[in-house]
Protein backbone atom coordinates (compact mmCIF):
# COMPACT_ATOMS: atom_id res chain seq x y z
CA UNK A 1 0.00 0.00 0.00
CA UNK A 2 3.36 1.99 0.60
CA UNK A 3 4.56 1.65 -2.58
CA UNK A 4 2.25 3.87 -5.21
CA UNK A 5 1.70 0.89 -8.23
CA UNK A 6 0.79 -2.11 -5.48
CA UNK A 7 -1.35 0.41 -3.75
CA UNK A 8 -3.92 0.48 -7.07
CA UNK A 9 -3.53 -3.06 -7.74
CA UNK A 10 -7.34 -4.28 -8.01
CA UNK A 11 -7.89 -8.21 -6.67
CA UNK A 12 -10.44 -9.98 -8.63
CA UNK A 13 -11.97 -9.06 -12.24
CA UNK A 14 -10.95 -6.04 -13.83
CA UNK A 15 -14.97 -4.83 -13.82
CA UNK A 16 -15.58 -6.15 -10.35
CA UNK A 17 -16.91 -4.07 -7.20
CA UNK A 18 -15.72 -4.69 -3.78
CA UNK A 19 -18.12 -7.02 -1.79
CA UNK A 20 -17.77 -4.59 1.46
CA UNK A 21 -17.22 -0.66 1.87
CA UNK A 22 -14.44 0.84 3.18
CA UNK A 23 -15.91 1.77 6.81
CA UNK A 24 -17.04 -2.15 6.37
CA UNK A 25 -13.44 -3.75 6.00
CA UNK A 26 -12.31 -1.67 8.79
CA UNK A 27 -14.90 -2.48 11.36
CA UNK A 28 -14.53 -6.11 10.31
CA UNK A 29 -10.64 -5.79 11.78
CA UNK A 30 -11.09 -3.51 14.31
CA UNK A 31 -13.47 -6.20 15.78
CA UNK A 32 -11.12 -9.17 14.96
CA UNK A 33 -8.54 -7.04 16.90
CA UNK A 34 -10.40 -6.28 19.97
CA UNK A 35 -11.88 -9.48 19.85
CA UNK A 36 -8.66 -11.33 19.51
CA UNK A 37 -6.79 -9.38 21.91
CA UNK A 38 -9.84 -10.16 24.62
CA UNK A 39 -9.33 -13.68 23.45
CA UNK A 40 -5.50 -13.62 24.85
CA UNK A 41 -5.95 -11.20 27.70
CA UNK A 42 -8.69 -12.64 28.87
CA UNK A 43 -6.29 -16.20 29.38
CA UNK A 44 -3.07 -14.95 29.47
CA UNK A 45 -3.55 -11.83 32.40
CA UNK A 46 -4.87 -13.80 35.07
CA UNK A 47 -2.26 -16.31 34.60
CA UNK A 48 0.53 -13.68 34.76
CA UNK A 49 -1.13 -11.99 38.19
CA UNK A 50 -1.08 -15.52 39.81
CA UNK A 51 2.54 -15.55 40.00
CA UNK A 52 3.04 -12.04 40.04
CA UNK A 53 0.62 -9.22 41.32
CA UNK A 54 0.75 -6.42 44.15
CA UNK A 55 -0.72 -8.09 46.94
CA UNK A 56 1.78 -11.06 46.34
CA UNK A 57 4.86 -8.48 46.47
CA UNK A 58 2.83 -6.59 49.78
CA UNK A 59 2.88 -10.24 51.16
CA UNK A 60 6.70 -10.82 50.50
CA UNK A 61 8.16 -7.68 51.40
CA UNK A 62 5.93 -8.45 54.66
CA UNK A 63 7.86 -12.08 54.97
CA UNK A 64 11.15 -10.89 54.37
CA UNK A 65 10.57 -7.69 57.18
CA UNK A 66 9.82 -10.91 59.18
CA UNK A 67 13.10 -12.58 58.36
CA UNK A 68 14.68 -9.82 58.83
CA UNK A 69 13.64 -9.11 62.67
CA UNK A 70 14.53 -12.91 62.84
CA UNK A 71 17.84 -12.55 61.77
CA UNK A 72 17.20 -15.06 58.89
CA UNK A 73 18.82 -14.33 55.35
CA UNK A 74 18.34 -16.40 52.54
CA UNK A 75 20.68 -18.08 50.13
CA UNK A 76 21.20 -16.21 46.56
CA UNK A 77 18.10 -18.15 44.67
CA UNK A 78 15.73 -19.11 47.16
CA UNK A 79 12.27 -19.78 47.18
CA UNK A 80 11.37 -17.11 49.66
CA UNK A 81 7.58 -19.15 50.12
CA UNK A 82 9.18 -22.48 50.53
CA UNK A 83 11.84 -20.85 52.75
CA UNK A 84 8.81 -19.13 54.65
CA UNK A 85 6.96 -22.38 55.12
CA UNK A 86 9.76 -24.60 56.48
CA UNK A 87 10.69 -21.11 58.90
CA UNK A 88 7.12 -21.63 60.12
CA UNK A 89 6.86 -25.45 60.53
CA UNK A 90 9.98 -25.17 62.41
CA UNK A 91 8.67 -22.23 65.18
CA UNK A 92 11.22 -19.53 63.69
CA UNK A 93 8.69 -17.11 63.22
CA UNK A 94 5.28 -16.83 63.60
CA UNK A 95 2.80 -17.25 60.86
CA UNK A 96 1.53 -13.82 59.17
CA UNK A 97 -2.44 -13.63 58.52
CA UNK A 98 -3.23 -12.47 55.27
CA UNK A 99 -0.53 -13.45 53.19
CA UNK A 100 -1.10 -13.84 49.35
CA UNK A 101 0.86 -16.83 48.21
CA UNK A 102 1.84 -16.92 44.24
CA UNK A 103 -0.10 -20.23 42.98
CA UNK A 104 -2.11 -21.16 45.80
CA UNK A 105 -6.10 -20.34 46.58
CA UNK A 106 -5.17 -17.21 48.28
CA UNK A 107 -4.24 -15.25 45.11
CA UNK A 108 -7.33 -15.97 43.56
CA UNK A 109 -8.77 -12.94 44.60
CA UNK A 110 -5.93 -10.67 43.98
CA UNK A 111 -5.99 -12.41 40.29
CA UNK A 112 -9.56 -11.16 39.45
CA UNK A 113 -9.16 -8.24 41.07
CA UNK A 114 -6.22 -6.81 39.57
CA UNK A 115 -7.44 -8.66 36.38
CA UNK A 116 -10.28 -7.24 35.81
CA UNK A 117 -10.28 -4.05 37.63
CA UNK A 118 -7.21 -2.53 37.41
CA UNK A 119 -8.34 -0.80 33.84
CA UNK A 120 -11.50 0.92 35.39
CA UNK A 121 -14.63 1.89 33.88
CA UNK A 122 -12.73 3.12 31.08
CA UNK A 123 -12.02 0.20 29.13
CA UNK A 124 -15.02 -2.21 29.65
CA UNK A 125 -17.22 1.08 28.91
CA UNK A 126 -15.27 0.89 24.99
CA UNK A 127 -15.57 -3.00 24.96
CA UNK A 128 -19.38 -2.56 25.46
CA UNK A 129 -19.66 -0.03 22.60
Amino acid sequence: ALYPAWGKTKLGTVDGEPEFSNFSWFSMMFGAGIGIGMLGYATGEPIWHMGDNPDIRMSAQAVQAAFASANITLAEGADLWAEYAAQVQAGTIAAIDGLVIPKTESAIDSVYRYSFLHWGLGAWACYAL
